[in-house]
């Protein structure tokens, strides 16, 4: 391999072209670039009526150049990149060797055998960044559902009685409750001075409905008869005067039960009260008068014995 060289030609009939040797970078990283000692040179003897420019590149980027004019001859002013200043490569990058033909050089053919190694240099980082300054927005709260919504921004942490909350997610069960969220700022953010440290919320107690009030024309009672006076019987057909016939029939059954109460003692005071609360004044009197009648005739009937 030591006496194996690459060979570059550009051909002087087409000065607007050049020839190149590419290396494509598999990997992000620094690499170290280098040629042999006596490169690069033009390999022929006897070039004349021009020269030949060597030029590296990354991508775009031209790293360095020489000019080659004499055959045989190395040229002294091309560096190697070495482990002391390698070149930093992304994956993809590509790395080029080109040949340029000035003028009509009659040997244009050169040597140049470039070897590209990776090495284990770690790339430069700050070592005391400077924070990302960010503003913690407020939570959506929802007073109705006793909820809120946890904001999403970048670099910033809240969190609810010490616990961390997930960004975008919603926290209920909170009504009647005092909640502080707090925002603290991730690793390599900082809160701006206006941005607020915490959010605190008091959500309404949840609503009780009072019991409906009941319907003015709707009876408590449906059993009950409004229009009945104290002590009376509603019963149909025995209570009031308020059903048709009712008066008769009351009339006719207290008669017959008063003339048979008023043979037991304390009868005229149970007809004076009014039994069971249900005979009228004009009732009671019939009572007496029937009693009269029927003592009358009882005397009267003993007499003709």
């Amino acid at each position: 391999r030591d006496i194996i060289h690459g060979m570059l030609s550009d051909s002087p009939d087409t000065p607007r072209d050049s020839t190149a040797m590419a290396f494509r970078a598999p990997k992000t990283g620094t690499v170290t670039f280098t040629v042999k000692d006596d490169e690069p040179q033009l390999r022929q003897d006897g070039n004349t009526n021009g020269t030949v420019w060597l030029s590296l590149y990354k991508n775009g980027e031209e790293l360095q150049s020489v000019e080659l004019s004499r055959s045989k001859v190395t040229a002294e002013d091309w560096n190697n990149f070495t482990a002391e200043n390698p070149i930093t490569v992304k994956q993809g990058d590509y790395l080029r060797v080109v040949a340029h033909s000035v003028g009509a050089p009659t040997k244009p053919s050169l040597w140049i055998s470039p070897v590209i190694e990776y090495i284990d240099v770690v790339p430069s980082v700050d070592p005391d960044p400077e924070p990302v300054a960010v503003v913690a927005l407020e939570p959506v709260w929802d007073d109705e559902s006793g909820s809120f919504t946890v904001p999403s921004v970048e670099g910033i942490t809240y969190s609810l009685d010490g616990k961390a909350l997930a960004p975008g997610g919603v926290v209920d069960g909170l009504a009647g409750k005092r909640v502080v969220v707090t925002a603290a700022a991730g690793e390599g953010y900082t809160l701006s001075e206006d941005s607020p440290l915490e959010f605190i919320h008091e959500f309404p107690a949840p609503s009780v409905e009072p019991d409906p009030e009941p319907d003015p024309g709707t009876d408590p009672d449906p059993g009950a008869n409004p229009d009945a006076e104290p002590g009376t019987n509603p019963q149909p057909g025995i209570g009031t005067d308020h059903e048709p016939g009712s008066g008769e029939q009351s009339e006719q059954s207290g008669s017959k039960k008063d003339a048979d109460e008023l043979h037991q003692p304390g009868a005229a005071h149970l007809a004076a009260s009014g039994s069971n609360g249900t005979l009228s004044l004009a009732q009671t009197a019939m009572g007496i008068i029937f009693m009269g009648v029927s003592m009358l005739v009882f005397r009267r009937a003993r007499s003709r014995r």
